[in-house]
C-alpha cells in the first residue's frame, strides 16, 4: 500500500456578519474540538480503534491500529476495509461489517490471522454503526480487542480443571452453569450437556436452594476466594436424588466472557465417616477409662467399707474397741473413695474447655466441703497456656499432692500456688501436716508418680518433707514445654 498523506485539519472560514453564520461557525468549532479530543483519547488506548465511512473506507485509525495493519510510514486513511484486512480476513469479517453498514451492531469473536505480520490472534471485534439524524448510516466504528493471552490462560485453566481430583463447576453472574469438569460429572452423575445453562441450585437439596440464591447474589457483587458456609455441613444432590456431604471453596475468575465464579467441590463422605469413627472410638476409650477408675477406686473402696462394717457388726456384742476400729477404717475408706470419685469427675471434663487455672480453682473448691482441712488457692501473674499434655500432667501432680496431704499428712492448712511469668510456670502444693522423714524411708508409689509426670513434661520437681514440719511439692515448667512423645495421662 502506498503511503497516503496524513489527515489535514479542515479550516473553517469566518467572517463577521449575520448571527446565524456566527452560530454555525461556533458549532463547527465545537464539533471539531470534540473530534480532536476523540483522536487524542483513541491514540492513547491499547485496543485497535478505527472508523470507516459507509463505503468502508478508513477515515480514522488510532496508533495501535496503524501499527498492527500498516507498514512503517504508511497511513490507512482512505484505504478500503477489504484491502486492509486481506482476502481471508474479509471473508470472515465482511458479513459483520456489512451488517453494521445496514445499521445493526455486530460482534465477531474467535481466532483470526491478520495484520501486516499475518499473526494468528484470538480477538473480539465490535462493529458499531454511526447513524445520522435522518436515519442514514454515516459510517462504522471498529473496536478490536486482543484476547489471545486470556484465551491461552483459559486453555491452561481448562487442562488443570480436567485433571483436578475435585469436582469443579463454573457459573456466570446469574448462577447458570457454564463449565463442569470430568470429576464433577462422575461425582454428580450428570453429563456436561445436562448441566450446561442450568442453575447451580439444581445440585443442592431443596432445603438449601432458597437461601443460596440470596447468598449467590451477594457473592457475585463482591467476589472473593473463600470457603462456602464455613463451619456448616453442606450437601450436594446427585442426579439419582441421593445426597452426599461436601466441602466447597469459591473463587472468582476473569474470563474472556467476563467475571465467573468457580466452585471447587470435594466429596467428604469418607472423611465424615472417619470423624464419626474417631468420636465413637474416643467415647469407647473414655468409657473404658471410667470403668477402670470405678473398678480401681470406688468398687474397691466400697468393698473395703462393706468388710469393715461387717466386722463391726460381728464385734458389736463382745468388743467395743474392735467396733470403733472397724468404723474408723470404714470412714477413712469412704473419705478416700469420695476423693477418688472427685478426681475421676475432674478427669472426665474436656481439657480443652477450661485452662489449668480454672481446673485447679474448681479442684480446691470441690475439696473444701469434704474435709476438715482448709485448702486455699492463689494465682500470681497472667495465665500462660501450655500444651494439653503439659496442663493435664500439672493437674494430675496437683491432685496427687493434695490427695497425699489429705490422706496421710493430717494437715489443717493446705495451700495451692500457681505462678506465671514469661520464662516459666510454677505450681506449689504445701501443707502443715505431720510430714515424713524422707531420708529414712524409700519413696512410695505416689512420689514416684510425681517424679514420672514431671519428667514427661520436662519440668523440675522439688519434694520437701520433714516430720512435724509439713510437706512441699513444687514443680517448675519452662515456657513452651511439651510432653514427651507418647506420654499421655
Amino acid at each position: 500500500m502506498k503511503a497516503k498523506p496524513q489527515r489535514k485539519q479542515q479550516k473553517i472560514a469566518t467572517s463577521p456578519g449575520k448571527a446565524g453564520a456566527n452560530n454555525k461557525e461556533l458549532t463547527m468549532r465545537n464539533l471539531h474540538g470534540v473530534e480532536q479530543s476523540f483522536y487524542v483519547i483513541a491514540d492513547s488506548l491499547k485496543e485497535l480503534i478505527a472508523y470507516v465511512d459507509s463505503e468502508l473506507r478508513f477515515r480514522f485509525a488510532n496508533q495501535a491500529y496503524q501499527r498492527f495493519f500498516a507498514e512503517p510510514g504508511e497511513d490507512l486513511t482512505g484505504g478500503h476495509f477489504a484491502e486492509i484486512v486481506g482476502a481471508e480476513g474479509y471473508r470472515i469479517l465482511g458479513p459483520y461489517i456489512q451488517k453494521a453498514v445496514l445499521g445493526k451492531p455486530a460482534r465477531y469473536e474467535g481466532w483470526l490471522t491478520s495484520g501486516r505480520r499475518n499473526e494468528r490472534r484470538y480477538v473480539r471485534i465490535d462493529y458499531i454503526p454511526e447513524i445520522g439524524v435522518n436515519g442514514q448510516v454515516l459510517g462504522v466504528f471498529i473496536i478490536r480487542k486482543d484476547l489471545t493471552d486470556l484465551k491461552r490462560a483459559e486453555r491452561h485453566f481448562q487442562a488443570i480443571v480436567e485433571s483436578a481430583p475435585d469436582g469443579i463447576i463454573m457459573m456466570d453472574p446469574s448462577g447458570k452453569i457454564v463449565l463442569v469438569n470430568a470429576h464433577a460429572e462422575q461425582m454428580l452423575g450428570y453429563a456436561r450437556d445436562e448441566l450446561a445453562g442450568q442453575p447451580l441450585e439444581m445440585l443442592m437439596p431443596e432445603r438449601f436452594r432458597s437461601r443460596h440464591v440470596a447468598h449467590r447474589g451477594e457473592y457475585m457483587r463482591q467476589p472473593v476466594a473463600r470457603t462456602m458456609a464455613a463451619g456448616l455441613e453442606l450437601y450436594a444432590l446427585r442426579k439419582d436424588g441421593t445426597e452426599f456431604p461436601v466441602d466447597i471453596t469459591l473463587s472468582p475468575i476473569e474470563t474472556s466472557e467476563g467475571m465467573r465464579a468457580v466452585a471447587i467441590m470435594r466429596d467428604v463422605t469418607v472423611h465424615r465417616q472417619l470423624l464419626e469413627k474417631q468420636k465413637e472410638t474416643a467415647l469407647l476409650e473414655e468409657r473404658n477409662r471410667v470403668a477402670r477408675d470405678v473398678h480401681d477406686t470406688l468398687a474397691q473402696g466400697f468393698a473395703g467399707i462393706t468388710l469393715h462394717l461387717e466386722g463391726a457388726e460381728d464385734a458389736l456384742a463382745d468388743d467395743p474397741k474392735e467396733v470403733r476400729h472397724h468404723i474408723r477404717r470404714a470412714r477413712e475408706l469412704a473419705r478416700r473413695s469420695l476423693e477418688e470419685a472427685r478426681r475421676s469427675v475432674l478427669a472426665m471434663r474436656p481439657a480443652s474447655a477450661k485452662n489449668l487455672v480454672s481446673v485447679l480453682r474448681e479442684m480446691v473448691a470441690a475439696i473444701n466441703p469434704g474435709t476438715r482441712a482448709q485448702v486455699e488457692f492463689s494465682l500470681r501473674g497472667i495465665y500462660l497456656p501450655h500444651s494439653l499434655e503439659v496442663e493435664e500432667n500439672l493437674q494430675r501432680i496437683c491432685q496427687e499432692a493434695l490427695s497425699n496431704a489429705l490422706r496421710h499428712a493430717r494437715a489443717e492448712h493446705i495451700r495451692v500456688e500457681l505462678e506465671y511469668d514469661s520464662q516459666q510456670t510454677r505450681l506449689c502444693v504445701s501443707d502443715d501436716g505431720k510430714g515424713l522423714a524422707l531420708k529414712r524411708r524409700r519413696p512410695g508409689f505416689g512420689l514416684i508418680s510425681l517424679q514420672e509426670r514431671a519428667k514427661q513434661i520436662g519440668a523440675r520437681l522439688v519434694h520437701e518433707s520433714s516430720r512435724g514440719k509439713g510437706t512441699r511439692v513444687e514443680v517448675t515448667v519452662p515456657a513452651g514445654a511439651k510432653s514427651d512423645d507418647g506420654a499421655r495421662s
